[in-house]
């Protein structure tokens, strides 16, 4: 649940921030502001920080999955996979 809101909170985020770059990239176009350039590059690279956060959100939530699999007694966990196994 926590990792869901986790996700959905990355996303939210992503979005809002990479509008507000489209949105000040189309200010910065129309007016040649130096200072709302800096501002709209800076907004973008914060949209960007959301890529590995969602990717460890994501890996999280699949380590679980697999975590509780194991603990049923289902199938093979990556832990119990040698590299000279068939694929």
């Amino acid at each position: 649940l926590a990792t869901e809101r986790g996700i959905r909170a990355v996303k939210v985020s992503l979005a809002v921030l990479l509008a507000t770059s489209a949105f000040q990239e189309a200010v910065v176009l129309a007016s040649g502001s130096a200072a709302l350039l800096a501002d709209t590059i800076h907004n973008f690279s914060d949209a960007l920080t959301a890529v590995p956060l969602g990717l460890a959100f994501t890996l999280s939530r699949r380590q679980h999955a697999l975590h509780l699999r194991l603990r049923a007694g289902g199938g093979r966990g990556w832990r119990d996979h040698r590299a000279d196994d068939p694929v």
